[in-house]
């Protein structure tokens, strides 16, 4: 299939759909990607509350595809993995960034903080478009 030809549909304006339609778009400049949701593609989602967690690579991500603001994050900076409270003696896993000598293992945002700079990003790539 000639690679000109290609018409990519992304459903949802969520921010997995939002990020590989930009991603998406910019490896494959030749492709024509449209991107469908059920809200109006000019509602202001800022506002969205909804907490979510993101590992590093999603914030790496999301800093290339420019839609990474960290003043409106907070850093994970260590994670205890269990089903349990924590015990004395009681087997843990504990991952501390400090001690992989990195400065963060993903971030915690709110909703809109994330959706809303990627919203911004694809509205922008796609203002030439009909």
């Amino acid at each position: 299939m000639n690679r000109t030809a290609w018409r990519i549909a992304v459903i949802g304006a969520g921010p997995v759909g939002l990020a590989l339609a930009l991603h998406g778009a910019r490896l494959l400049p030749q492709a024509r990607f449209t991107v469908y949701d059920g809200r109006p593609a000019g509602r202001d989602v800022g506002g969205d509350a909804r907490t979510l967690a993101l590992a590093e690579g999603s914030v790496m991500l999301l800093r290339r595809l420019g839609a990474w603001d960290p003043a409106r994050a907070a850093a994970i900076t260590s994670v205890h993995v269990s089903q349990m409270p924590p015990s004395p003696g009681a087997p843990q896993v504990l991952i501390d960034a400090a001690a992989m000598a990195v400065p963060q293992l993903g971030a915690v945002l709110a909703y809109g903080a994330l959706v809303a700079p990627l919203q911004r990003a694809w509205l922008a790539q796609v203002a030439d478009e009909p």
